[in-house]
């Protein structure tokens, strides 16, 4: 089991290099350059630590004990056994050394774009039986990193991991075992402020917590891990002791590491603070937002929209500092939005603000004497459709009115009218821009009136 403990100290330490405030790809791309050395050690003698808090905090590291040391460098890809393993792999680092006895020799593939991606890895490792290859791949590319790396930033990973190993037997061969699991994470940029590395050096740093589900072959582990991250290379990793979920205070842990990094200290971070407040008002032909203006330090406000439902803002606007009020001019008439606001400070961004929706409302499309006689709910147009359509109706009478759209499995995805309207002609857009291929339903009620109809979305 040594081997196996050796490959996932050298896969862990590896990829947990950098970070900070704002950290972008070629922030990642300068602690991979070629040739470049990075030396972790594991501290296995302390058994509890102070996280800090979420927010702005501080982190002393001075009294870790280093137990253990890796040097890892990097180096070609082609140079890699295991080059044909991961086509796709911008940067190779490589490990070689004895680990409690046991040589081996690991190889970690990276690449860097909008996230930075773990490919796989690959290890062999000397033992008493014969030579041990370790093959580490997954479903789809691990995304450890979503760039750039912000205070309040979120993203997920969620694929399969097979763990191919081959012990080469003697005057028997080679003989390969496959282990399957399932492989779930959840991260958040959840702190920031000054960390205190075990040499001394102060560095603006940002906290990462990162929430780990394994199961499959015999195993269902949940693990809670702290990456405390500086934008030139050094880092601090912390896996909580078993079933503790804690995010502050002093915990008991079951492993701690740090790295080596570029830095030099750092004088301390000037922190943001979080607009609040905001509200969204839906005007004639357009959505009107006000906040308030919780710091007396930033350089402008970005303001983001989502439409409701979905899960991923965009940012529209930029505004200067001290404005407490903006104009969406682009919302369209019968769709939901959301917004949220964040104050920033050169690179340092603070936290969102509460969040707000609105809905600018239809218009009746009634002229003259032409009302309608019948309810209609027309087909879409255009049908199949992307991003957006417009689906019209008509309402011989006034009343309460709803306009709803569903996915293929009956789950309500938007509401597009919950009012009274007055008898007439009504035309909706929908924008499907957070929605995947497939086919929807809209359906309409009005007093005893309900009619469904279908539509495809293709993207």
């Amino acid at each position: 089991m040594k081997q196996f403990q050796l490959f996932f100290v050298v896969l862990f330490f590896s990829q947990i290099n950098f970070a900070q405030i704002s950290v972008t790809a070629d922030d990642f791309r300068a602690q991979l350059e070629l040739g470049k050395t990075v030396t972790t050690y594991n501290d296995r003698v302390t058994t509890s630590i102070d996280l800090g808090t979420t927010g702005s905090t501080s982190w002393d590291f001075v009294g870790l004990v280093a137990t253990d040391e890796f040097v890892t460098e990097s180096k070609a890809v082609a140079s890699s056994p295991y080059a044909s393993d991961f086509p796709t792999a911008q940067y190779a680092s490589n490990y070689q050394g004895t680990f409690e006895g046991t040589f081996s020799n690991t190889w970690v593939h990276n690449s860097i774009g909008n996230d930075f991606i773990t490919h796989g890895t690959g290890t062999v490792a000397n033992s008493v039986a014969g030579d041990v290859t370790t093959l580490i791949t997954f479903g789809s590319d691990w995304n450890q990193y979503k760039l750039p790396v912000v205070f309040g930033g979120t993203w997920s990973y969620a694929a399969q991991q097979t763990i191919a190993t081959t012990i080469t037997v003697p005057f028997v061969g080679p003989i390969t075992t496959t282990i399957q699991q399932q492989r779930t994470i959840s991260y958040l940029v959840d702190a920031y402020g000054t960390v205190t590395m075990p040499d001394g050096k102060n560095l603006s740093a940002l906290r990462i917590r990162e929430e780990n589900h394994l199961v499959g072959e015999g195993v269902d582990q949940n693990m809670v891990i702290y990456h405390i991250l500086t934008k030139t290379g050094e880092s601090v990793s912390i896996t909580l002791a078993q079933g503790l979920t804690d995010n502050s205070g002093v915990v008991n842990i079951d492993a701690i590491s740090w790295t080596t990094g570029d830095g030099i200290d750092s004088p301390p971070i000037v922190t943001v603070t979080a607009p609040s407040a905001l509200i969204a008002t839906a005007a004639t032909n357009s959505i009107d937002l006000t906040w308030t203006d919780a710091s007396n330090n930033e350089d402008g406000f970005r303001i983001e929209r989502s439409v409701s439902g979905a899960s991923q803002y965009s940012q529209i606007a930029e505004v200067s500092s001290g404005t407490t009020s903006y104009s969406d001019n682009s919302a369209q008439p019968g769709t939901n939005y959301s917004y949220r606001v964040a104050a920033y400070l050169g690179n340092t961004v603070s936290a969102f603000s509460n969040e707000s929706s609105a809905m600018i409302a239809v218009t009746s499309l009634e002229s003259g004497d032409s009302l309608p006689a019948d309810f209609t709910l027309e087909q879409n147009y255009p049908n199949p459709f992307n991003p957006s359509t417009r689906i019209n109706f008509t309402l011989p009478f006034s009343g309460h009115t709803l306009l709803k759209v569903y996915d293929s499995l009956g789950k309500e995805i938007a509401i597009l009218v919950n009012e009274s309207l007055n008898r007439g002609s009504y035309s909706i857009n929908f924008s499907a821009e957070a929605l995947s291929s497939g086919i929807y339903y809209y359906s309409l009620t009005s007093g005893n009136f309900i009619e469904t109809r279908k539509m495809l979305l293709i993207k």
